[in-house]
């Protein structure tokens, strides 16, 4: 797991799925967290169009270009579809955050074949390791 998670961090671009309007979802932290660390972050979420004054694209389907991973921070049952959404684009690095995990969504991704890191969270990790 620590060597999927490294390659995760390793990737420049990242979208974030499930960003709020609140600041206490845990989806506006990770977006956060990650952006004040240098990344190029993208947020989705079909009921916003903007957060922080960049632009908040409705699925990744919709993004103009492709990030190189993904977190999830939804519901599992959104999250299943994520993962598929996410394949059919290309991306294969996948971080469900706890919340966003099921059994089905854990093996949609290995049918999927992609890098999946799970029943950890991304503000846990070393706080070092998001340093760019």
């Amino acid at each position: 797991m620590i060597a999927a998670i490294k390659r995760f961090l390793a990737a420049k671009s990242i979208a974030v799925v499930g960003v709020s309007r609140s600041d206490e979802k845990y989806g506006t932290k990770v977006y956060r967290l990650l952006t004040k660390h240098g990344y190029d972050v993208t947020g989705i979420n079909p009921r916003m169009s903007e957060l922080d004054g960049r632009m908040i694209y409705p699925s990744i389907a919709d993004m103009p270009q492709k990030p190189e991973a993904v977190v999830i921070v939804v519901p599992p049952q959104i999250a299943v579809e994520t993962i598929k959404e996410a394949a059919a684009a290309g991306i294969t690095q996948v971080w469900l955050q706890p919340g966003a995990e099921s059994p089905e969504a854990i093996e949609v991704a290995a049918e999927l074949d992609m890098s999946l890191i799970y029943d950890s969270c991304i503000m846990v990790q070393s706080t070092a390791n998001l340093s760019r």
